[in-house]
């Protein structure tokens, strides 16, 4: 006969209340952690996705406007480099040479390969060395090259008139026929007047673009002070009055009236062109110089003639008779882009 096992106190049975409440709380918690750190796993997606598509839009717009600036500042370069619309044959190049036989070669190849190349005159001031012969030969070689000789050395100024005079160009540019100053670089200098911005443009040695050799102080002094003296009368802010690189729209460089000599004509044009009321501009340029014995010329002479040129072209020559009678800078220069070819006028 079996006897069953009765319940012997009261604190058992609350004893096992006590445990079943704890295992359904104990059940509860684990059931509403698994809610929660689902909960947390699906927000954690959601994050994720919304971060990983905001930045895959922000890409593509990124993309998008570098591949546009990209090809706006492609097609501005190639403009400015001569591939785009205003390129065209339209600069003469006017190159006065006096016993340079051991350069001149070299410079003419530079020369003739920049763009907008319409003609290069070679003025040969009577050469005493085989300038004159080297200077024939390359003419025959490349039909853009004119080649004219003086029967007497006249000096660098009646060098250029003359070459001014046979200009074809609507832009000319002075170019010496030593290493001094880069052919590369003509195409900035000649940029203002393309665009439309300038009549005149100076490319400057003092405002080094690549490099510049270390040479003479007392011609970087004589320079800094001619200039600075020029400019007191101009009232022009121009840094190097007696660069090489001097640009004009064609039609002021034939009928200006040039009445100097020697090295004169740095500081003749100079003064006539401010009182032309001429758009005038000045790029950086780089600058090779060569010493005496390299074949470097102008001297201490050449300075003090530039001090009376300034006195006298500013104080005692007029507008009018700084320019052709019949000469008017027609139409201003300001945001009008010069038009295409060459000019015969």
């Amino acid at each position: 006969m079996s006897v069953s096992r009765p319940i012997s106190t009261i604190s058992d049975v609350q004893r096992c209340h006590e445990r079943t409440s704890i295992v359904k709380k104990a059940a509860a918690a684990s059931s509403h952690g698994r809610k929660a750190e689902t909960v947390s796993r699906r927000d954690v997606i959601l994050v994720g996705s919304f971060v990983r598509n905001t930045v895959f839009v922000v890409e593509l717009g990124v993309r998008f406007f570098a591949r546009q600036f990209s090809a706006d500042y492609m097609s501005h370069e190639k403009e400015l480099q001569g591939v785009g619309p205003t390129h065209c044959p339209c600069l003469s190049v006017i190159m006065p040479a006096y016993n340079e036989e051991a350069t001149l070669a070299r410079i003419v190849e530079r020369v003739i390969g920049i763009p907008h190349l319409l003609e290069l005159v070679i003025v040969d001031d009577c050469s005493s060395d085989k300038t004159g012969e080297i200077a024939k030969q390359l003419a025959e070689n490349y039909p853009a090259i004119e080649y004219v000789r003086h029967d007497k050395n006249q000096g660098k100024t009646e060098a250029l008139k003359t070459g001014f005079a046979m200009a074809k160009g609507k832009i000319v540019i002075v170019q010496d026929a030593d290493l001094e100053y880069d052919p590369n670089e003509i195409q900035d200098v000649i940029n203002p007047i393309l665009h439309g911005h300038a009549d005149v443009v100076y490319g400057s040695r003092f405002m080094v673009k690549k490099a510049t050799r270390i040479l003479y102080f007392t011609h970087y002094l004589a320079n800094k002070s001619l200039t600075f003296f020029s400019n007191c009368f101009t009232n022009l802010n121009m840094s190097d009055m007696e660069t090489c690189y001097k640009a004009f729209r064609s039609e002021i460089a034939r009928n200006m009236t040039i009445t100097s000599s020697g090295f004169g004509f740095e500081v003749e044009v100079t003064a006539k062109i401010a009182k032309l009321n001429a758009a005038i501009y000045e790029v950086p340029i780089s600058y090779y110089g060569r010493t005496y014995d390299e074949g470097k010329k102008i001297g201490f002479k050449d300075g003090l003639a530039a001090l009376v040129y300034i006195i006298y072209y500013n104080l005692f020559v007029s507008a009018r008779r700084s320019f052709k009678s019949s000469f008017e800078l027609t139409p201003k220069a300001t945001n009008q882009s010069l038009p295409s070819g060459g000019s015969n006028g």
